[in-house]
Order: C-alpha cells, then sequence, then structure tokens
C-alpha cells in the first residue's frame, strides 16, 4: 500500500489510502502482541527438527543412502506422487470458475504439498526432480500472487468497513476510505485476473505436454 501510495495513485485517492495504511498498521501492532509466544514455540521445534536431520546425515550417512535405495521407499514415493496428482486434478474444476475461488486456493495449497513431496524425494530421482519442480514453482507464484491479492482486496474492503462504522456514513473519512478501497479493489483485481488467465493458460499447455503423465520417478 505504501509503495502504491508513493508511485502511481491518484491524487485525489492518497488521502484515504493513508487512512487505511494507518488503521492497518493499528491493527498489527496489536496482532503483533499476541504472536510471539506462539510464533516462538513454532521456530524451536522447526529448529530442533532440522537439527536431527543435520545430526542424522552426518552421522549416520551409509545408513541413510541405504535408505534412499530400498525398493519400498521408492514404490512409497511414487505411491504419494500419484495421490497428490490425484487430489489436485479433482481441484482442476474450479478453472472453469470466472474469477479464483476457495477450490482454486486448495488447489494451490496442494500444490504446495505436491512441490513438498518431490522435494523430499529428490534424493531418489535421477535428476533431484528439477525440471518438474521448475515448472511447479512458475505455477505455485501464478497462485501465490493471486492468493496474496484477494486477501488484501478482502482486508481493505474489512477495514474500509470498519472505519465507515466508526466515523460514521455521512463523515468524510468515511467517504475517503471507500473511495480508496473502491480504487484499490479495481486496481487489484485486473492485476490477479491478468495472473489467473496466466496460471490457465500455463496449466493447460503443461498439462498437454504431458507433465503430470510424466512425473514418475525415474531412479538414479
Amino acid at each position: 500500500l505504501t509503495n502504491l501510495l508513493e508511485t502511481n495513485c491518484p491524487c485525489d485517492i492518497k488521502p484515504g489510502v493513508q487512512l487505511l495504511i494507518k488503521d492497518i498498521h493499528k491493527q498489527y501492532k496489536q496482532q503483533k502482541n499476541l504472536l510471539p509466544a506462539a510464533a516462538d514455540q513454532m521456530a524451536m521445534s522447526q529448529g530442533l527438527a532440522a537439527l536431527h536431520k543435520i545430526s542424522f546425515r552426518e552421522k549416520e550417512l551409509p545408513g541413510f543412502e541405504k535408505v534412499c535405495r530400498s525398493p519400498k521407499i521408492s514404490h512409497k514415493a511414487q505411491e504419494d506422487i500419484q495421490r497428490w496428482t490425484r487430489i489436485i486434478f479433482r481441484d482442476e474444476i474450479s478453472l472453469a470458475n470466472e474469477i479464483p475461488t476457495e477450490r482454486f486456493h486448495q488447489m494451490r495449497i496442494n500444490m504446495k504439498y505436491m512441490r513438498y513431496t518431490l522435494q523430499n524425494y529428490a534424493c531418489l530421482h535421477k535428476n533431484g526432480f528439477r525440471r518438474q519442480l521448475e515448472k511447479l514453482v512458475s505455477l505455485q507464484d501464478l497462485m501465490g500472487d493471486i492468493h496474496d491479492l484477494q486477501v488484501w482486496e478482502r482486508h481493505v474492503n474489512a477495514t474500509a468497513e470498519n472505519l465507515s462504522t466508526r466515523y460514521g456514513v455521512g463523515d468524510p473519512h468515511s467517504h475517503t476510505a471507500k473511495e480508496a478501497s473502491h480504487y484499490l479493489t479495481i486496481e487489484w483485481k485486473k492485476k490477479y485476473m491478468d495472473d489467473y488467465r496466466k496460471f490457465i493458460t500455463q496449466w493447460y499447455q503443461i498439462k498437454s505436454d504431458g507433465y503430470w503423465r510424466k512425473l514418475k520417478l525415474k531412479t538414479k
């Protein structure tokens, strides 16, 4: 929002954007006070998990390599990849919608788990799933941008409504906040709809190239 304010935001919209920024910053400060304990606990948990992995790989590397060569692990990897592929394709129906919906965002989450699956089993694959991951990340980048813009659109609209309630419908602050919210909604919708169309084009191109059919474990 600050970058938008400093670049191509119309002069008559700037006061409303400044009002929205001020209120969103206030919300952020209130929420920030509630987060540290949970965030610290999560960071500690993740840190311990990372240390455990490092310890395992440094001290028991021969055992790790033996596990990687196990046919059972290879079979499990292929099962997991196929399972996430089926889950993702169940969400493909969402691409028939004119705008990205909740089903599309569930597809985004499932694509993330597919990426994690490929990364987890990369040591089993001849090329570490490098080319497959590049295409998957390209799709995910578009999905992430779409999601972020839609979240901001909802958040700014809700903030404008709260300001209108606080100041009263006839107050100038309410009017400027509503105008800014309307402007931002139009701008962000244009951007995420462009990304949505790009995603659909890329998705069907990758599909027609046989990406999902070829997503199999080629062992070393």
